[in-house]
């Protein structure tokens, strides 16, 4: 979530219940079989190319609220089925709820047609402009765990094209270590480990934030 100088994003998803085996399952009239072995419901395939999770846990969105802590505006990636843009409105922001999935999101957008308080988007959270106003961001992603962001109010890095650039070179893979995908762009780069902290023959996944952060001001400046 960004707002005013800060990123924040909670995160916590459980399954929906949705019983595979035994009970009494309605399937609507848009259901479709195939050869392989029954029928699947335009849900059930959804949920498997969207990978979608829906969040049920009552507990869980209120550990998602107070971490949160929403206030004016918020996007919400994947809305769903609406209970955490529900959630986020009770606690008193301004919400608009992207979802992907056209039968969700008409869904949401009824349900929510007279609250003031909810804008529902049929379309890609990844594609959707940036708003000009402060905002925050707050979804439901499949994380077994609640994750708070908060933005410096300085960047680490002043250089952001050439410390992305390291990385990228060290995740490439080249060589087995982080030290040998950096000797292919770089000189020095051994002084630069040992300054950093990390061991010359160090995977790549072993290195700290931190240390990436000292070996791009040890090979840029």
């Amino acid at each position: 979530m960004t707002r005013a100088g800060r990123t924040e994003h909670a995160c916590r998803g459980t399954p929906d219940g949705t019983p595979r085996q035994g009970g009494t399952v309605t399937r609507p009239s848009s259901q479709t079989t195939n050869r392989a072995g029954g029928a699947r419901t335009t849900a059930g395939r959804a949920r498997r190319t969207l990978s979608q999770n829906f969040l049920a846990d009552r507990q869980a969105i209120d550990l998602m609220i107070r971490a949160a802590d929403p206030a004016g505006l918020v996007l919400e990636p994947g809305a769903g089925a609406g209970a955490l843009t529900l959630a986020l409105a009770g606690a008193g922001a301004r919400v608009i709820g992207y979802e992907i999935d056209p039968r969700l999101a008409r869904r949401l957008a009824a349900r929510t047609r007279d609250d003031p308080r909810v804008e529902v988007v049929h379309g890609d959270f990844t594609t959707a402009p940036v708003p000009g106003r402060p905002f925050a961001v707050v979804g439901n992603i499949p994380y077994s765990a609640i994750l708070r962001i908060e933005r410096r109010p300085e960047p680490l890095v002043r250089g952001r094209r050439t410390y992305q650039e390291l990385v990228e070179l060290g995740f490439s893979g080249l060589g087995g270590s982080v030290r040998a995908s950096l000797r292919t762009r770089h000189r020095g780069v051994d002084a630069a480990l040992a300054a950093a902290g990390v061991p010359r023959d160090a995977a790549v996944g072993h290195v700290h934030p931190d240390q990436w952060i000292a070996l791009w001001q040890h090979l840029y400046w």
